[in-house]
C-alpha cells in the first residue's frame, strides 16, 4: 500500500454511473493520472485545462475572459457560445452584436429579465461551458457602470447556472 500526499495527488473525473451520483474525483496515483488525463484532452479537446488546485487538475473549469469593457465582455460570450456550437441568437439580436448603442441598458435588462433565465437554463443542461454575461457582470459589473442590484443579479444567476451544469464553469485568472 502507498500513500498520497497532496502535492502528488491527480484528480480526474468519474462519471455519473445508472444515474447514481459519485463523487467528482477518483484519486490516483500522479504517473497514471497524468496519462490519463493526457487521453481525456485528447478525447475531449478543452475540457481539461489542467487547472491545479492543491496539485490536483479540475476538468472542464475555463478561465473567465478578461473584457476591457462592455462591448467587448458581450463578444466573449457570443465568440465563446458560438465556439462551443451554440449561437446566442436572441443575446446577439437584443445587443445588435455588442454594438447596441445603449448597451449597458440593454444588458441590465436582459440580466434582469426572468425568461432569459429559461433560455440558459435549457442551453446549459445541453453545453455545460456555456460564458454567460451574468458571468462577467457579477465580476466587472461595477466597472462598466452596472448597479448594486443588477450585479447582485447576476452574481446569484452565475451560481444558479453553475448548479445546472452540475459544477463549476469559470475561474478567475490567477484564483487557487
Amino acid at each position: 500500500m502507498f500513500q498520497l500526499d497532496k502535492a502528488h495527488v491527480v484528480a480526474i473525473p468519474t462519471p455519473q454511473i445508472y444515474g447514481v451520483r459519485r463523487p467528482l474525483f477518483d484519486f490516483v496515483s500522479p504517473a497514471f493520472s497524468q496519462q490519463s488525463i493526457g487521453k481525456l484532452q485528447e478525447q475531449e479537446p478543452g475540457q481539461f485545462n489542467d487547472w491545479r488546485i492543491c496539485g490536483s487538475i479540475i476538468p472542464g473549469m475555463r478561465i473567465l475572459p478578461n473584457p476591457r469593457d462592455l462591448k467587448e465582455a458581450v463578444r466573449s460570450v457570443i465568440e465563446s457560445n458560438s465556439a462551443d456550437g451554440y449561437v446566442p441568437s436572441r443575446f446577439i439580436q437584443a445587443t445588435g452584436d455588442g454594438t447596441a448603442p445603449d448597451l449597458l441598458a440593454v444588458c441590465r435588462r436582459l440580466i434582469s429579465k426572468g425568461e432569459t433565465v429559461q433560455y440558459l437554463d435549457s442551453a446549459l443542461k445541453r453545453i455545460s461551458t456555456l460564458l454567460t454575461l451574468e458571468d462577467l457582470v457579477s465580476w466587472r459589473g461595477a466597472e462598466w457602470g452596472f448597479d448594486e442590484t443588477t450585479i447582485d443579479i447576476a452574481r446569484a444567476r452565475s451560481v444558479y447556472f453553475d448548479q445546472v451544469a452540475g459544477r463549476s464553469r469559470y475561474r478567475v485568472s490567477g484564483d487557487r
